[in-house]
């Protein structure tokens, strides 16, 4: 219904990835929705080894660069940090695949690109988005994600996760951090991420 409440018959929309997960049968939901429908491959997508199903596409790719008439545009999947004219402001990197996650390491760096713009519906309203639409949500939840965690936080955040994954004492890492958060402090805990009245 979000779908096809945003999107004409005549519109080309391009899809990064991952359309189903754990879907037995797709093709009754691919032939509602409306559109011109490109495809770019996301790792959840082996549905679309049953020939039949492509014939819903207009295109499938892997990875796509165009022109728009504006903007260079590289779409994929996955995000990258180098990629084709990245040094030029009106080349966009837009990709899907991490959702709205922000406890990896690299989403710091992913935060201050302007230009590398997160496709996910998760992000995007769960509804089909226009490119302006993209820029403006992505700006929003960047800002926001930021005010929230300070990219060296984010960075923090990680390693603590990665520390109680390995089951490695966390006392002399938050030593060492204290000084030098101290005044963050109320985030770490806001995340559950560190205890400080454990220590």
């Amino acid at each position: 219904d979000n779908w096809n409440c945003k999107v004409n018959d005549n519109d080309h929309i391009y899809i990064l990835g991952d359309v189903f997960y754990k879907c037995e049968d797709p093709e009754p939901i691919l032939r509602e929705l409306k559109g011109e429908k490109h495809l770019i491959i996301g790792n959840h997508d082996s549905w679309l080894k049953r020939l039949e199903l492509k014939k819903y596409f207009v295109s499938i790719d892997n990875y796509l660069e165009f022109f728009d008439g504006n903007n260079y545009l590289i779409l994929s999947h996955y995000p990258m940090l180098s990629y084709h004219f990245a040094n030029r402001n009106n080349t966009y990197m837009i990709h899907g695949h991490i959702h709205a996650n922000t406890d990896a390491d690299y989403f710091s760096l992913l935060a201050n690109r302007e230009r590398i713009l997160n496709a996910g519906v998760d992000i995007n309203y769960f509804m089909p988005v226009t490119f302006n639409e993209l820029l403006k949500n992505n700006q929003k939840y960047k800002t926001d994600m930021l005010e929230s965690y300070p990219c060296h936080l984010l960075s923090v955040r990680f390693n603590i996760d990665y520390l109680s994954q390995h089951n490695i004492d966390k006392s002399k890492l938050y030593q060492t951090l204290e000084k030098s958060f101290n005044l963050h402090q109320i985030i770490l805990i806001k995340e559950g991420l560190y205890q400080i009245q454990d220590y």
